[in-house]
C-alpha cells in the first residue's frame, strides 16, 4: 500500500500483547508483536517510520518504566536504537492509551557496520524524548533483524501492566 510516497511494512494489532510487571519483575522483556528487516534492507538514506499505540491498563503504584527499542540479530546480537530515561508514570485505574514514534534511517551501502540514525518523535510514554544512545548505531545488515519494543519496569508490582496495542512501520521516500 503506498500512502504519497510512503509504503506501508507491517500493520500489526493485538489484544493480548501484555507485559505485566509481576511476571517479569524487573528484566529486560520484549513485546511479542515485532517486526523483521530481510537481510540488506538497510541502505543509504533508507527510511522508516515506527509508530507504537501502547495503553497502560492498570496501575496500582506509580510504575517506574524504561522503554528500549532494539534491532536482533540471529546469534542473537542486539543492536540497541533507542533507550529512553527511566521515568515513573501517574497511577489511575483504567486503561490510558499513548503513542510512541521513532524514525530509523540507514546511513550506508548494505554490510558489516551500517550506521542507523534513530530520532524519536515524543509523543507520549510520559515525556520519554531523550535518546540516551549515541547515534548512528553501527548494525550488521548481512543478516535478517528482527525489530522489537522492549520494556524494563522498575519494580515487580502487581496490578501493573503495559499493552502494546499496534505496531506500524512506514517506509518514506
Amino acid at each position: 500500500m503506498n500512502f504519497g510516497g510512503s509504503r506501508l511494512l507491517s500493520a500489526q494489532f493485538s489484544t493480548t500483547d501484555i507485559l505485566v510487571a509481576s511476571t517479569i519483575g524487573t528484566t529486560e522483556t520484549a513485546f511479542a508483536t515485532q517486526f523483521q528487516f530481510p537481510a540488506s534492507y538497510w541502505t543509504a538514506n533508507k527510511l522508516v517510520e515506527v509508530r507504537a499505540v501502547f495503553g497502560w491498563i492498570a496501575t496500582a503504584t506509580v510504575p517506574t518504566t524504561l522503554p528500549k527499542l532494539r534491532l536482533r540479530k540471529a546469534g542473537p546480537t542486539d543492536y540497541y536504537l533507542y533507550t529512553g530515561v527511566a521515568q515513573a508514570q501517574a497511577a489511575f485505574a483504567t486503561e490510558q492509551g499513548f503513542m510512541c514514534s521513532w524514525m530509523l534511517q540507514g546511513t550506508g551501502a548494505p554490510g558489516a557496520a551500517v550506521n542507523l540514525e534513530t530520532g524519536y518523535l515524543g509523543e507520549g510514554f510520559g515525556g520519554f524524548i531523550r535518546n540516551t544512545i549515541a547515534q548512528g548505531v553501527a548494525v550488521d545488515t548481512t543478516a535478517a533483524l528482527t525489530l522489537a519494543l522492549t520494556l524494563t519496569f522498575g519494580a515487580a508490582t502487581a496490578g501493573n501492566q503495559l499493552a502494546l496495542r499496534q505496531l506500524v512501520l512506514l517506509e518514506h521516500g
